[in-house]
């Protein structure tokens, strides 16, 4: 352990020695250049530029050591005006290197200071980073307090078509489509671009209409998006933004059916990707392509486009591992289209052998960033509270030597002194206990979670044998009757299935669109049992964001399961089944199963003639799961279950009404801001 701790320190020693030295160079440059701005207060601005324009996206090192020069600079002169401005530079570098917390630190401190300065471009400077920073940590609520703020004092005082005020409303779209509020962004991003001055400003204009085409895109608004896409192509020259605007033109085609001009702009995208040097998204837009040619039905071409990014990213390590899944998958569904069961199969489990080994590669990549990061955080913290203490150590040094004390006023401050060590010693112990309480109970309540969830995992591990054994009766028949197409299809789909479950069985949750995919490999599956004559749909509310949006696993199956074994297998024709998700409040999805069966009086009486009057396992180990799913939970998941009839009093079918917590996955806009 010793010898890997020396070898990891000698690494970290080279790295930091290479990197140093580089920045050390560029650190000398720019102290030579303001060292020739004689005037104090043009050197002063001088180095506030440097630090906004050209190290803006230049090293972080050594734009941080400029931000901590012109802070020293700030109050050594007492310039809180500047000092404000300065400390939301610092704010915004520690957002960008994911250091939350000081982030937090220096925006309220950037707002301190500028408020007793009572300067108002720095508040409102102040309060829109502070907003920014608050909608970074996902704390929506507070980030409209402050960018409300900030618009709010814009109209009082008459500035509402400021930079300002028009940056603030820029920030608010993208708060807003953040947060899935689609028409509140699409107001925003409407009223920005009929204002003046952005009309003026070319670039602004532009980049605000690339993110409200990208939002037209996500509300599939594709006719409009198109004409959108289409004027941008006419005015913007920048390489980079060109590359993205002929994406965008492909995706509204894509979207609209025009498959042909679809292509076209998407190969110009490739080649524009490719004039800029950004390989990754020319190797992305090629199987974009191979994907639109599956659509037109020419799968040999989407095969060779598909091995040809293959071939690119494979052994790349620049490409993401999505990237590799997804051309792994595709070239499987060519394969299989194209009847070559035995390459599609092989791809398909390549795909499914690189997952398996990804989860491992990131789950230690992620152990390891996070313990570099903690380790430089906590150095950094300690050099700065050593600082700390160096400058108060000189401060008091400096004023004993002007001071001119008698011995009685040095016995009285030893002895206050004393006083305080034994305070601070005494509190130093009194945390000490609290800390390990503290430990103490996190302890207990870790082993309580590994119980329930333990719990959890062999209940599920009960269920996936029971379904097996459901799902094999139900393609036995293809089997005994020697349809040996028919069987190999069936078979290959419930291995697909499978291993779905098999996937999701080690997480809590799973996203409904995962869910609804499941039981569409289910019903599918199902219908073999009643001959094709069970029809089934699924409607999902357009509140719901079915990929980001998350509910625990394996229930709702056997939900649906009960309706197709006791409702619709005892109903000889015209058997239905409706699966709907809506969302009635914020954090609650309510999944309703309704068929048109015999209901469960009926169920039940045949039941009793079969003579199985025992409750079912699904339904036992489904009630165990509720229950241990809602143990000691604020939001638990709760079920109702109505049975429905006619007019005329005959039965009409039975409804189960399932509301469950929801957890909410973060997306964001990508942000063109002139910010």
């Amino acid at each position: 352990m010793t010898n890997y701790l020396q070898l990891l320190l000698c690494f970290f020693c080279f790295t930091f020695i290479t990197e140093t030295g580089a920045q050390q160079k560029q650190i000398d440059s720019i102290e030579n250049i303001l060292s020739l701005v004689k005037d104090i207060k043009q050197r002063e601005v001088k180095l506030d530029s440097i630090i906004n324009n050209d190290l803006e996206y230049g090293d972080s090192e050594v734009r941080i050591y400029f931000i901590n020069k012109a802070i020293a600079q700030s109050k050594k002169a007492s310039n809180d005006r500047r000092l404000s401005d300065i400390y939301v530079e610092k704010s915004r570098w520690f957002d960008s290197q994911m250091i939350q917390d000081s982030s937090m630190y220096y925006g309220k401190e950037s707002l301190r200071v500028a408020t007793i300065t009572n300067d108002s471009t720095a508040i409102l400077n102040s309060w829109r980073n502070l907003a920014n920073v608050y909608r970074t940590n996902g704390d929506y609520t507070t980030a409209l307090k402050y960018y409300n703020l900030t618009l709010d004092y814009c109209d009082k005082n008459g500035i509402s078509n400021s930079r300002d005020a028009l940056l603030t409303k820029f920030n608010l779209a993208t708060l807003y489509y953040e947060m899935d509020d689609f028409e509140r962004s699409k107001t925003f991003y409407n009223e920005l671009l009929n204002h003046p001055l952005i009309v003026e400003d070319t670039d602004w204009y532009n980049e605000t209409r690339i993110n409200y085409t990208m939002l037209l895109f996500v509300t599939e608004e594709y006719d409009q998006m198109l004409s959108l896409a289409k004027d941008l192509e006419k005015s913007e020259t920048r390489p980079g933004f060109l590359t993205y605007i002929y994406s965008m033109i492909s995706g509204a085609n894509l979207g609209l059916k025009n498959l042909k001009e679809a292509l076209y702009y998407n190969d110009k995208a490739i080649k524009q990707f490719e004039k800029v040097g950004d390989s990754l998204n020319a190797w992305n837009n090629m199987f974009m392509s191979g994907d639109i040619r599956v659509d037109m039905g020419d799968y040999d071409e989407a095969e060779r486009i598909y091995k040809y990014v293959e071939a690119k990213i494979e052994g790349n390590p620049e490409a993401p591992a999505v990237m590799i899944e997804n051309v792994a998958l595709a070239l499987s569904k060519v394969y299989r289209s194209k009847g070559d069961y035995k390459r599609a199969l092989e791809y398909n489990d390549k795909r499914h052998a690189f997952k398996d080994s990804l989860k491992g590669i990131e789950k230690q990549k992620a152990i390891s960033e996070l313990e570099i990061k903690y380790e430089t955080e906590r150095t950094k913290r300690e050099k700065q509270i050593a600082e700390k203490q160096v400058t108060i150590s000189q401060l008091e040094s400096k004023k004993n030597k002007n001071l001119f004390i008698g011995s009685l006023i040095i016995i009285v401050l030893v002895g206050i002194a004393a006083l305080l060590l034994f305070g601070r010693i005494k509190a130093r112990k009194k945390a000490e206990i609290i800390r390990l309480e503290l430990q103490e109970a996190q302890k207990r309540l870790a082993l309580e979670k590994q119980y329930r969830e333990s719990e959890l995992k062999a209940l599920k591990a009960q269920m996936n044998p029971h379904f097996i054994f459901n799902a094999l009766n139900s393609i036995q028949e293809y089997i005994i009757l020697n349809k040996k197409n028919l069987a190999g299809d069936y078979l290959g789909k419930f291995a697909d299935l499978m291993r779905k479950y098999l996937q999701q069985s080690d997480t809590g949750t799973l996203s409904i669109h995962d869910e609804i995919e499941g039981l569409e490999m289910y019903l599918n599956l199902e219908a073999l049992r009643f001959e094709d004559k069970l029809t089934y749909s699924f409607n999902v509310s357009e509140t719901i964001n079915i990929e980001s949006l998350y509910i625990p696993t394996m229930l709702i199956q056997p939900y649906v399961e009960n309706a197709l074994k006791h409702g619709l297998l005892h109903r000889k024709t015209d058997r239905k089944l409706w699966v709907s998700f809506t969302k009635v409040a914020e954090n609650t999805i309510t999944c309703c199963i309704e068929d048109n069966g015999v209901g469960r009086a009926k169920a039940g009486e045949i039941k009793a003639q079969n003579k199985k009057l025992h409750t079912s396992f699904a339904t036992k180990a489904t009630e165990s799961r509720l229950e241990l799913l809602n143990y000691k939970k604020d939001q638990k998941v709760s079920i109702e279950i109505i049975d429905l009839f006619e007019e005329d009093g005959s039965v009409k079918g039975t409804r189960v009404v399932l509301n469950i917590p929801i957890v909410k996955d973060e997306k964001r806009l990508g942000n063109y801001s002139s910010t």
